[in-house]
């Protein structure tokens, strides 16, 4: 006996009455006639993912994430406490987006965040703040994930890390956390 593996779409309810094979094996299957078959066509346009059904925070969190991935004043998204998204933004917020996200998620609230920086410049600040003559004693300087911060590490003691981390906030424009690790 040959087996043989049929894949079909079918849009509607497919009534199967009967199933048969031949004496040459091929199988038959005799079917409800209202019953119309749909296949998409091949060149058809892709339209833009839209969710249905709302998947809460994360499936929100995805989509607006998705809509401004490109653009250069998106920081990033998060979850806060209270169940609502931060979208971390520099700049005037992207109100379109935003409306697209309230249409499709309306249970999820969105706050928008403001970011004094583009934040592809936020890793070169860090980096502005390293070592070198005016301050020998930075041996390392990050970005939070969340954006809030430039996080600045000093090898050895610190007169004031809080004096140190104004100063340098002064500096570069943007917050500076200070951590001090043992020498």
């Amino acid at each position: 006996m040959r087996r043989a593996t049929v894949g079909v779409l079918v849009v509607g309810v497919l009534g199967v009455t009967g199933c048969s094979a031949d004496t040459e094996g091929e199988m038959r299957f005799e079917a409800d006639t209202s019953v119309t078959l749909t296949v998409p066509e091949r060149d058809a346009p892709e339209l833009p993912l839209r969710p249905e059904h709302p998947e809460g925070p994360a499936g929100a969190s995805s989509f607006l994430s998705g809509l401004l991935a490109d653009d250069e004043r998106f920081g990033t998204v998060r979850l806060d406490r209270s169940g609502s998204l931060v979208l971390v933004w520099h700049g005037d917020p992207p109100l379109e987006a935003l409306a697209s996200v309230a249409e499709a998620y309306p249970d999820v609230p969105v706050r928008v965040e403001p970011l004094g920086v583009l934040p592809g410049d936020l890793q070169g600040l860090a980096e502005s703040l390293l070592g070198g003559e005016r301050r020998p004693g930075i041996g390392a300087a990050s970005v939070r994930d969340d954006l809030s911060a430039i996080v600045v590490q000093v090898a050895g003691p610190v007169a004031n890390p809080l004096t140190l981390a104004e100063r340098l906030s002064a500096e570069v424009g943007f917050p500076v956390e200070v951590e001090v690790s043992a020498p």
